[in-house]
């Protein structure tokens, strides 16, 4: 079974130029059991995406693409604290002060590194 974990919505600045709506839509029309978002920096299309979703009763990950010393990392929340602490690392991405210590203080959290 497969689910498009790493859609990058038109959220992601100069990335993508796909909505939620198509995204969600497609996910539906492939019949996937779910999907997830992660765009670069932000947390924008987050509420849009589960709402839709929620809607189609689909299963769902929200993500955060997070670049630290050149490195691409994208995190996904796997309960509420992940989700609180995705904002918490959102808002530092947006001040550009995230480092890898800011990744060892929060909980929720799984990384998948790019190679």
């Amino acid at each position: 079974m497969f689910a498009p974990l790493r859609i990058i919505s038109g959220y992601s600045f100069l990335k993508s130029g796909l909505t939620v709506e198509k995204a969600v839509a497609s996910i539906v029309k492939h019949n996937f059991p779910g999907g997830g978002i992660s765009d670069a920096g932000v947390l924008y299309g987050a509420p849009s995406f589960i709402n839709l979703i929620e809607k189609n009763k689909k299963k769902y990950l929200l993500g955060l693409e997070i670049n630290i010393e050149n490195n691409s990392i994208v995190m996904y929340s796997y309960n509420e604290d992940g989700y609180h602490n995705l904002i918490r690392l959102s808002k530092k991405c947006s001040l550009d002060e995230l480092s890898f210590e800011d990744l060892k203080e929060h909980s929720g959290l799984i990384a998948i590194l790019e190679t």
